[in-house]
């Protein structure tokens, strides 16, 4: 959803049968997670391109990192931009 939150909220798209999230992380406006096979995915803020999806756009769904698909990425931090 397009709304800020101040406290952990469900990821309604990650609750889904197909999704086994292995580590997740949490910046100041953006989030990401580690999924099974080591496939990252980053959503919240994107106005710095901090998102990792070479642009500067919002991410409201958590959506792969396509840089890393090649990648078996084990850990993920976000911070403030």
């Amino acid at each position: 959803d397009e709304r800020a939150h101040s406290v952990p909220k469900l990821v309604d798209f990650l609750a889904n049968p197909g999704f086994v999230v292995e580590q997740v992380a949490c910046g100041e406006r953006h989030s990401a997670c580690i999924v099974a096979g080591g496939q990252v995915l980053t959503w919240g803020c994107g106005l710095d391109g901090q998102l990792g999806h070479c642009s500067h756009d919002n991410g409201f769904y958590p959506r792969k990192v396509e840089h890393l698909a090649a990648e078996y990425v084990t850990r993920v931090a976000c911070g403030c931009k």
